[in-house]
């Protein structure tokens, strides 16, 4: 079987605009170019490049994303019975399209080069296939030159404007030599390996993926690159098409991902979007994710109950999973989605009783989501574990999530994203562990949320709250 890390060959055939694209690069890059004196305007602002033609919102539906052998080409399609002039009609359209395409990206590529103290990149832009390639061949071109020429670009924000369909990964966004803080949205691996870095080269620090699915290999691979990771955040989206639910990602396969970067993480959050909807249909796999007491540096874990306790249809859940995952040195425990896993309430009880054993010495902080009505419902317990967790000298926190408000057609997040009215008092979120970082709006929604603001806990003097007949 092939290695699917073997380099790309160069003398594959592509397609005339391709060819002449390549020529044109050629013209910038020569192999043994080096920077040009007349290169040197200096800048470190933010460039925000959006490159959307058209509204390829339900085109390609991730084209070649799935995570299985295919001979099928992005480009070809199969005409039954139709018409021929007008599916050559069609075929010059998208020729046209691709061509406009090229030459944009040849623009930025000038842009970029004269812009050798830059620090921040942002790129989004719409679903056509060719986008990745031109992008990848863009930052591999006569080995990386233009990443060469861009040291200091450290912080890279790289994904897609698409609502239904994902956008595939490129390896090229991880090729700057400076690059410090990666963050991805909407993006997804391809059928083979994209990322082709070696392990333990790159200076990243900060890895975080929003709404993304990246096959357990190429997260592996991408995770192992880095000489030491200090910040791992994965929001995994959800499968909501046929090609989509072949890509099978195992709760346990995250982990392990990051089995390479276990002496060095500190910060981990592992979760789903706030407007998931969970599919029946789904392959992926939902059994527990393993523990992470091993894990020397960790001091804060933010995940979703599910993947602690799995996502399964049993009567012998193991409530102690959430306890047992824990290193000794954790600060903080911030449970989200705490309001759709019954087990989870009595998975923080466990944490609280084994701080006041004399487990757990540094945790500091517990955090639950929830929707307010879940906290109604279960305001004595929820006051309970606030007793406890006063009692151990630690902060309790609810916050309200607002699950019962979520958007789960692709239809309606359409139309809300191209109005610009996101509904519901949304706003969009800040990136980050704590929401330290600020990034333009996303054209696909994928950072707009409710916001999760803190619940009141009443407390033992307040029996006309907890005492339901009394309310």
């Amino acid at each position: 079987m092939p290695d699917s890390r073997a380099p790309r060959e160069e003398s594959t055939v592509r397609a005339p605009e391709i060819q002449e694209f390549i020529r044109r690069l050629d013209g910038i890059f020569p192999s043994s170019d080096k920077p040009s004196p007349s290169l040197a305007t200096q800048s470190t602002e933010a460039i925000p490049v959006v490159l959307e033609d058209s509204d390829d919102d339900d085109a390609d539906d991730d084209d070649g994303s799935i995570w299985s052998t295919t001979d099928e080409s992005e480009e070809e399609e199969e005409i039954e019975g139709g018409d021929e002039e007008e599916a050559n009609e069609d075929m010059s359209g998208k020729l046209s399209q691709k061509a406009t395409e090229v030459q944009r990206w040849v623009i930025l590529v000038i842009l970029l080069t004269r812009l050798q103290k830059l620090e921040t990149l942002d790129l989004e832009f719409s679903q056509p296939a060719y986008c990745g390639e031109i992008f990848d061949m863009i930052l591999r071109f006569n080995e990386r030159a233009i990443s060469a020429r861009l040291p200091t670009i450290d912080r890279i924000c790289f994904g897609y404007s698409s609502v239904p369909a994902r956008g595939l990964l490129c390896d090229g966004v991880f090729s700057f030599p400076g690059l410090k803080s990666v963050y991805l949205h909407r993006v997804t691996s391809g059928a083979s390996m994209t990322f082709l870095g070696e392990p333990y080269t790159l200076p990243m620090e900060h890895l975080e993926l929003r709404d993304c699915r990246l096959s357990p290999p190429e997260l592996s691979n991408i995770v192992k690159s880095a000489k030491s990771l200090k910040t791992f955040i994965y929001e995994v989206g959800e499968p909501r098409t046929v090609y989509q639910r072949r890509q099978n990602i195992s709760y346990k396969s995250v982990r392990l991902a990051l089995e390479s970067q276990k002496d060095s993480l500190e910060s981990i959050w592992i979760d789903y979007p706030h407007d998931y909807l969970f599919d029946e249909l789904s392959t992926d796999e939902t059994r527990p994710i393993g523990s992470f007491c091993h894990y020397t540096a960790l001091k804060r874990l933010r995940i979703a109950g599910t993947y602690i306790f799995g996502f399964v249809y049993t009567d012998n859940l193991d409530v102690s999973r959430l306890v047992r995952a824990l290193p000794e040195q954790i600060e903080v425990v911030h449970l989200t989605h705490a309001d759709e896993d019954e087990e989870t309430m009595e998975g923080a009880r466990m944490v609280l009783d084994a701080k006041a054993k004399g487990r757990l010495p540094q945790l500091a902080t517990m955090v639950m989501e929830m929707s307010d009505m879940y906290f109604e419902e279960h305001v004595e317990d929820i006051g309970k574990l606030d007793d406890d967790a006063r009692e151990a000298g630690m902060k309790f926190q609810i916050l309200d999530n607002h699950s019962d408000e979520r958007v789960v057609s692709d239809h309606d997040w359409v139309g809300l994203s191209r109005s610009g009215n996101l509904g519901y008092g949304r706003q969009e979120s800040k990136w980050g562990f704590d929401g330290e970082v600020t990034w333009p709006t996303r054209a696909s929604g994928c950072m707009s949320r409710p916001n999760y603001g803190e619940i009141w806990i009443p407390g033992e003097s307040d029996s006309s709250y907890l005492d339901p007949r009394l309310r």
